[in-house]
């Protein structure tokens, strides 16, 4: 990165040139690594070179994200390098031609009169320059306004729900203050909610609009929301926001016949509310949500989630979902290699309800599910035939970590884990409170974690809390020597 190095977050680069960098290594003008996600409107990036090579690189790394848009590439493409899975999205009104400095080789960087970069970026108001006309790129256009994002996508909402949420950010780059003193839409079902206006937006201060949808009536929905400033009137600009409202019954949502995917059905679904899926092979990556039960109305050797290889098939943690129900399903085709928390079928936070369930065929590195100890239940579930590719020794078909209050417990009833592939059955790990596990009429079998012969392992947070493994009308390969302590070297626990 001989001009800007990103080590992950979110970077937003607007009016601005790279220019004429030198780099070591890949990305001379711009190197994003780590997850590391970029937004550039309005910009330039030309000139910038590995040295003894002749390979401009302008924007390199991985794995991370980068939006271009009205913005001056200089040769396009192949002014980019993308690596170790990166993705470049390129948006609209991009030239790949020369910005035409009037002399940069002296540090002048403003634009001759016939430079392509005038009058050429985005269009939306935000962005004017100061006398009002269309935003110029590079260093000399705009007005100090920054507004992101410039689309909302609220997704599924159900009709008489709670509201939703998202967020619009402003950001004043200018010397002066700016006054946010009001707002339009076009449909009252979206509304700007928070600051209170008129709000005084100060020099270098970023400032969040809490924007709500509320839909009144079912289908797809859409607004254009206006921004005034009365003081910077040239800049008055807009953003769009859309989402899709469906009735919610006041039983239970039924897949498909009231939501067309489960996705859908969780995404309408209010507090407390039951979704039962109808027979069928489901291929969704699916984000779950707290206090709703999923279950089916076949079974499951009749309804299957799919993951279809492109991520884990059930998040829970990133999105954080308490008090989960899933019952009478097979999770299926599952993969940690895409999730970063490393687990292929599920992820779910504290009082998950496991049942009647088949996990099978998920495949990458990390766990099979990965759960928190506190008020879980695992019952009438079958885990088998899953592989992880990884090499943490750690791993297991299920995991249970974390805290909650002293106790709490956790009960594993009348389930096979058993033939898993590179991780234990059960790996009780990182536990902070007094949790005790209950394992009843359960078999754990020929799970294989590298060289190592226990079926369940187990260890402790940074308390070293006490607990006990109760294990009870079960079957384990290797009996009691296959229960052992994980590396932690847990000292307080009774088996």
């Amino acid at each position: 990165g001989g001009g800007i190095q990103s080590q992950g977050g979110t970077s937003i680069f607007v009016n601005s040139v790279i220019h004429d960098n030198y780099g070591t290594d890949l990305g001379s003008g711009i190197y994003l690594e780590n997850d590391a996600r970029s937004v550039m409107i309005n910009s330039i990036v030309s000139d910038n070179n590995i040295y003894c090579t002749d390979t401009k690189y302008s924007v390199g790394g991985g794995p991370s994200t980068i939006d271009i848009s009205y913005s001056i590439i200089e040769d396009g493409s192949g002014e980019v390098n993308v690596v170790n899975g990166s993705e470049v999205n390129w948006g609209e009104g991009n030239i790949y031609s020369s910005a035409l400095f009037t002399d940069a080789n002296n540090g002048d960087y403003s634009l001759q009169s016939g430079s392509p970069a005038i009058n050429a970026g985005n269009p939306n108001g935000f962005y004017n320059d100061s006398d009002g006309s269309q935003n110029d790129i590079g260093y000399t256009g705009g007005n100090g306004i920054v507004v992101t994002p410039l689309a909302l996508d609220f997704g599924n909402a159900g009709v008489g729900n709670n509201a939703l949420t998202e967020n619009i950010f402003i950001y004043n780059t200018g010397n002066d203050s700016v006054i946010f003193d009001s707002y339009s839409t076009t449909n009252n079902q979206f509304t700007v909610t928070n600051p209170s206006l008129p709000v005084t937006i100060q020099s270098f201060e970023k400032r969040s609009l809490g924007v709500h949808f509320i839909p009144t009536s079912s289908g797809d929905q859409s607004s254009t929301i206006q921004l005034s400033f009365s003081n910077l009137s040239n800049n008055n600009g807009s953003f769009s926001a859309v989402g899709t409202a469906y009735d919610v019954p006041s039983g239970d949502i039924h897949v498909p016949a009231d939501a067309p995917t489960i996705q859908t059905a969780i995404d309408i679904a209010p507090d407390n509310k039951t979704i039962v899926v109808a027979p069928g092979e489901y291929f969704e990556n699916i984000i779950a949500k707290s206090d709703i039960s999923l279950t089916s109305s076949g079974g499951p050797l009749q309804t299957i989630i799919n993951g279809n290889n492109e991520g884990i098939v059930i998040e829970g943690h990133n999105n954080l979902a308490y008090n989960f129900t899933l019952d009478g399903f097979t999770i299926t085709g599952g993969n940690g290699a895409y999730y970063e928390h490393g687990a292929s079928a599920m992820y779910l936070e504290a009082g998950s309800t496991l049942k009647n369930l088949i996990i099978t065929g998920n495949t990458g590195w990390g766990n099979v599910i990965t759960l928190y100890p506190n008020g879980t239940l695992i019952e009438n579930v079958a885990i088998f035939n899953n592989v992880d590719s990884g090499t943490y020794t750690f791993d297991a078909a299920v995991y249970i970590h974390g805290g909650g209050s002293d106790g709490e417990y956790c009960v594993i009833k009348n389930v096979t884990i058993a033939g898993n592939e590179g991780m234990y059955g059960i790996s009780y790990d990182g536990i902070s409170n007094e949790h005790d596990l209950n394992i009843i009429n359960s078999c754990i079998w020929g799970n294989e974690q590298q060289d190592e012969t226990a079926q369940i392992v187990f260890g402790h947070g940074s308390n070293n809390p006490t607990y006990t493994i109760n294990v009870r009308n079960s079957l384990v390969e290797g009996g009691t020597s296959a229960i052992s302590y994980s590396s932690e070297g847990q000292t307080n626990v009774s088996v």
